[in-house]
């Protein structure tokens, strides 16, 4: 009988030392989260991000170069891990509640400023969980949404929401498992900004474990799901190469690499009237933002045909925007593959108001300012 429970009695311990070590790491976790939380981007000093990190002194790990008020990034690493060096031990813990997880807090800081934070947290989900082996979530706060351009923005509703978008990548890794990104811009509203940071961590401590995002992160999954329903109606596709929003030109100001004023120095002929593209050459006037890249001064647009800015006889570029002394403002993304501005405002006629817009968007973006065309 003394053999039959000290059998029982070393495997239900050494289960008890590793459930205990596993809520302990949810808690520091918690209270990580909670100090992410309460770091407001553009308000929130060197001095404060430099506290945070001393508060984990084994866990920082700085980025490239000195960390002082002109420049300082560095993560913060905590989580929980049993080692899967026997894979039949490391099943047999998952099945029982013991899991690995992992979590990441980041902090940049520019000219003694917090200029981006993030959140992320790795879980392994419980086995046979119909999502994959493991759950991928993040939050961050930052500047603008880097690659988010018209089209893409749009199909994230950043027309109705410019300062709060989600996105769930699509994933063919070995494993399978789900991610999630959440991001805010500081200009965010209160809410959004609580709904991104919503993070649920109590299942990563319970015996069955996380198996789905909305576990994690059920504010992000629910403003993911409402928007796959709705897409964006936004927008107008006929503003092809014609005047846009002020809300649209000052979120693509803000989130595209480079933006350009440009005049038409030559319209080549349509290779073709079956053709969708014309060949364009431009003459630099002035780098709003960014820089120039390879293709310019000359690359194909898109002849919108059918729209009331493409001839209806030969599908071609319209002569009333896109003739030798013509200026229009080009949002050129830094890609080597898809470097052709879309149609609908990345190519943006010269007017008065809208450059106005434009050039007050990135020159409040360059000095960390709300940007008012977004409000």
């Amino acid at each position: 009988m003394f053999v039959f429970l000290s059998i029982l009695v070393i495997p239900i311990g050494t289960w008890i030392i590793l459930w205990t070590s596993q809520a302990i790491a949810v808690h520091r976790v918690e209270a990580l989260l909670n100090r992410i939380r309460k770091l407001r981007v553009r308000e929130a000093t060197f001095q404060d991000a430099k506290q945070l990190a001393e508060e984990y002194p084994k866990n920082t790990q700085y980025g490239e170069g000195n960390c002082d008020a002109s420049r300082c990034d560095y993560m913060i690493f905590l989580g929980h891990g049993v080692s899967d060096r026997f894979a039949f031990i490391h099943d047999v813990l998952r099945l029982v509640g013991i899991r690995n997880f992992g979590v990441v807090g980041s902090v940049g800081v520019r000219d003694g400023r917090v200029v981006k934070k993030g959140f992320d947290i790795f879980a392994e989900t419980r086995t046979g969980s119909p999502g994959g082996q493991w759950l991928d979530v993040t939050a961050t706060t930052e500047e603008y949404f880097p690659h988010s351009d018209y089209y893409y923005g749009r199909r994230l509703g950043l027309e109705e929401h410019p300062n709060h978008q989600v996105i769930k990548p699509h994933l063919t890794t070995g494993g399978g498992g789900q991610a999630m990104n959440s991001a805010v811009t500081p200009e965010a509203t209160t809410a959004e900004d609580a709904r991104a940071y919503d993070f649920r961590l109590s299942c990563l401590s319970r015996i069955r474990g996380c198996s789905e995002l909305k576990e994690i992160a059920p504010s992000s999954w629910e403003d993911y799901s409402a928007n796959q329903e709705l897409q964006s109606s936004t927008g107008d596709e006929n503003s092809r190469y014609r005047h846009c929003s002020d809300r649209t030109l000052a979120r693509l100001s803000r989130d595209i690499d480079n933006v350009l004023l440009v005049q038409v120095e030559k319209v080549y002929p349509p290779p073709s009237k079956w053709d969708d593209l014309q060949k364009v050459k431009f003459q630099l006037i002035e780098i709003l933002k960014g820089k120039t890249d390879e293709h310019l001064g000359q690359f194909p647009l898109i002849v919108a045909k059918g729209s009331p800015t493409a001839d209806r006889e030969i599908p071609r570029l319209a002569p009333d925007i896109f003739s030798p002394g013509k200026r229009v403002v080009l949002f050129l993304k830094e890609n080597e593959l898809d470097f052709i501005p879309f149609e609908a405002c990345e190519v943006s006629p010269d007017d008065p108001l809208g450059l106005s817009v434009i050039r007050d968007s990135i020159k409040q973006l360059q000095h960390g300012l709300p940007i008012t065309a977004l409000k």
